[in-house]
């Protein structure tokens, strides 16, 4: 999280539930659990994606990646449930 009006760019963890099948989704649904798609809807490459489920420890791992900035520094983060 930062105080900054233009940050240079976003951390994002897209956490995905358990239950989701890929395979059953649809494409507008698909293109943002997909890394890829995800950055095409937002227009750009200054977004750092990472898409998780909560029981993988991919998740864990996520989590306290963007808890810390490239300076080693704890760095806050925040939590949007849609």
């Amino acid at each position: 999280m930062t105080s900054k009006m233009a940050p240079n760019d976003i951390d994002l963890v897209l956490i995905l539930k358990a239950d989701v099948r890929f395979e059953e989704l649809l494409p507008n649904q698909y293109i943002v659990a997909n890394r890829n798609g995800l950055r095409r809807v937002l227009k750009g490459d200054n977004f750092d994606v990472m898409i998780v489920r909560p029981d993988d420890e991919e998740f864990l791992d996520a989590v306290e990646f963007f808890q810390t900035n490239r300076n080693n520094k704890s760095v806050g983060i925040m939590e949007v449930k849609l």
